[in-house]
C-alpha cells in the first residue's frame, strides 16, 4: 500500500469519527447523563479543527457534493 492511500484512508477516517461524534455521542450523552464530557467535546473540537486545517479529503468531497457544475 502506498503512502497516499494510507493518507486517503486515515483522512476518511477521521472525518466518519467526527461526523458519528457529532451526530451520535454528543446527543447521546446529552440524553443518557444530561450533558456531554468535558473530554468528548474538547476531542472532538480538536478533530474539526485539524479536519478544516489539513485534511484534503473533506474538502475534495464537499465540492464534489455541494458545488453546482
Amino acid at each position: 500500500m502506498d503512502f497516499l492511500k494510507l493518507k486517503f484512508y486515515i483522512e476518511l477516517m477521521s472525518i466518519s469519527f467526527g461526523v458519528v461524534g457529532l451526530l451520535y455521542i454528543v446527543p447521546m450523552q446529552f440524553i443518557v447523563e444530561g450533558q456531554p464530557r468535558v473530554l468528548t467535546v474538547v476531542i472532538l473540537m480538536f478533530l474539526w479543527f485539524v479536519i478544516m486545517r489539513s485534511n484534503h479529503t473533506f474538502y475534495e468531497l464537499w465540492d464534489k457534493w455541494f458545488t453546482k457544475k
